[in-house]
């Protein structure tokens, strides 16, 4: 008797650990993946940032930043430019709460 008890609270005790390393691990993994994404974003702001900087050193204006926007997924995005050389186009490119530059140099 003493045996079957024993047996159903060791039972009980290994489900309940299994049960807590699943819960950690899901909220590990979640947390992960939150900073997977927000890295992801700042990537693909600073590749836009440089591409858009890169194409107006080079006089390339018409559509762009909308083509480029929807290559990176970023809908929304604003780019302000700054001041700096006269030799130099430098954007700053802002995107919810992430912002990146990007700095380009002028042809002739």
């Amino acid at each position: 008797m003493k045996f079957e008890i024993l047996q159903a609270e060791f039972g009980s005790a290994v489900l309940e650990f299994l049960a807590f390393v699943l819960v950690g691990q899901l909220l590990v993994f979640s947390g992960f993946m939150t900073v997977a994404d927000s890295l992801d974003r700042k990537v693909r702001l600073e590749l836009f940032v440089a591409q858009m900087a890169k194409s107006q050193a080079n006089g390339i204006t018409s559509s762009l930043p909308s083509v480029l926007a929807d290559d990176y997924g970023l809908q929304g995005v604003r780019v302000i430019e700054a001041n700096c050389s006269p030799n130099l186009i430098c954007l700053v490119a802002t995107f919810g709460d992430l912002s990146a530059s990007g700095i380009g140099i002028k042809r002739g």
